[in-house]
Formats: C-alpha cells, sequence, structure tokens
C-alpha cells in the first residue's frame, strides 16, 4: 500500500498530508501518489497505470513456469494487491461466469505463488543478494525473501555451533 501509482486528479481534494507534508491536488492533474491515498479517495482519483486482467495472471504463471529455476518473471509492484482485489470484484459478481472466472483466476494464482515461492526459497538458500532480485519481486516477496534468507543463516549458524 506504500507503492506509489500514477493517478490522475479527477476532483479538487483539500489538503493531502503524507511523506511528511501537506499537499493539495486540483482536478485535471496528473500525481503520483501512495497506493493507500489512491484506495482512499476513488472518487476524487483515477488510476493511471493499467490494473490486472484475469487472463493476465494465467500468463505470468506460464511465463514463470517456462523461466528457469532460478529466474523469476518480473511482476509490478501492486501485482498481488490487484490479484486479490479483482478476484473479489469477480466473486461479488451477481454474474455466474464472474464467480467461474473467480474460480479459475484464483487457481491460476496459486499456481504462480507456488512457482515463485519455490524460486524465492531457492534463491534465499543458496544466498542470493537482494540487490540482484529486487526488481523482479513484489513488496511482500521481499520481505519474505528476507525472512527466509535471515531463518537460513540462522539455523546455519545454530547448527554449526551445535545450538539445534
Amino acid at each position: 500500500m506504500l507503492t506509489l501509482v500514477s493517478v490522475a486528479v479527477l476532483k479538487d481534494i483539500g489538503r493531502v498530508y503524507y511523506e511528511g507534508k501537506h499537499e493539495s491536488f486540483s482536478r485535471g492533474e496528473e500525481a503520483v501518489l501512495p497506493l493507500w491515498i489512491a484506495e482512499a479517495l476513488p472518487d476524487s482519483l483515477e488510476l493511471r497505470e493499467p490494473t490486472i486482467r484475469d487472463h493476465d495472471i494465467a500468463n505470468y504463471s506460464i511465463s514463470e513456469e517456462s523461466a528457469r529455476p532460478s529466474d523469476l518473471v518480473p511482476l509490478k509492484r501492486t501485482f498481488y494487491y490487484e490479484a486479490a482485489k479483482l478476484i473479489t470484484e469477480l466473486r461479488n459478481s451477481s454474474d455466474s461466469r464472474d464467480l467461474a472466472k473467480a474460480d479459475r483466476v484464483e487457481a491460476d494464482l496459486m499456481a504462480l505463488m507456488k512457482r515463485r515461492l519455490n524460486k524465492i526459497m531457492r534463491l534465499a538458500f543458496l544466498g542470493a543478494e537482494i540487490d540482484d532480485i529486487a526488481d523482479k519481486l513484489t513488496p511482500e516477496e521481499i520481505a519474505l525473501f528476507l525472512e527466509l534468507k535471515d531463518s537460513i543463516e540462522a539455523w546455519e549458524r545454530g547448527v554449526a555451533l551445535g545450538r539445534h
């Protein structure tokens, strides 16, 4: 939610406080704001970045599967947030086709997440450096990678020192 996104300002917005400063936005302006602000003001702001569609998730899953075991397909920083939002919208629809689509999208997302988790665990185990892979990871995946790497290193130190 701290990820920055491009937005179009649809309505004048009074003073908004973020990153230690107050700023006002006028109708017709373009701005770059944290995602949480864009989500909090849906009638006043419109995301300029394309959102994920149902077939995008399937395509990412296929691409991830065909990539080498140590290669991650880059995802946009808001990927999981947008995927969850899409599934929720489909589940809240009264159209039975959307409900079936939600099941398929969720299955595709889970398959993608399992593939990526396997690769992230492998990279953490092999001692990859975050600077080398951060541009291919979402914020959630960066946190997971760092936690896994720290846990693996602590376990290795504990075993090596006889503290198991």
